[in-house]
């Protein structure tokens, strides 16, 4: 609000001179507010653009590498990253991961060497068994059969004496 002495002479003024003289000045300063407003506005705007660009680069760098890292090898898989905030922190505790995960592939590497290798032991030695089921089972199939003879043999032999016997006391 307008003290009453501003709205007294603003009206005392428009009265006595014509609208676009009395408010041409305060049209001209709004129009120069507002054009220093856009212009402020766009330069503000340029210079957080500018800020962010720079805050963000070290997480783009980031982010492209995490995702081309399926086709990297060796040492192309740690992120170099020389920034000491949030993101360099990131990118180390990431590296360290990767030297993690490249510790754990070895051993399972290894792990799954010497699986193989002892499956290879355990089918080697299961064909031994088999082999070795095998001439048992033929071993006790002649033990059987000669003792089958052997038996037939006694009763064979067990009638002829007691037919033997019987001859005698007749």
């Amino acid at each position: 609000e307008l003290p009453r002495t501003a709205v007294l002479s603003l009206e005392i003024l428009a009265a006595n001179s014509p609208t676009s003289e009395v408010y041409g000045p305060l049209n001209t300063a709004r129009h120069y507010f507002i054009i220093a407003t856009v212009a402020g506005t766009a330069l503000l705007l340029l210079i957080t653009w500018l800020v962010m660009r720079h805050l963000m680069s070290p997480l783009v760098v980031v982010t492209r590498h995490v995702r081309q890292l399926q086709q990297k090898t060796g040492e192309d898989r740690l992120i170099i990253v020389d920034s000491a905030d949030e993101i360099g922190v990131l990118s180390t505790a990431f590296n360290a991961m990767i030297g993690t995960l490249d510790e754990q592939t070895v051993l399972l590497a290894l792990e799954i060497g010497e699986r193989q290798m002892t499956q290879e032991a355990l089918a080697a030695k299961q064909h031994q068994l088999e082999v070795l089921n095998e001439s048992l089972e033929i071993r006790v199939l002649e033990t059987v059969t000669e003792l089958r003879q052997k038996d037939q043999m006694l009763i064979q032999q067990s009638r002829q004496a007691t037919m033997g016997e019987r001859i005698n006391n007749i």
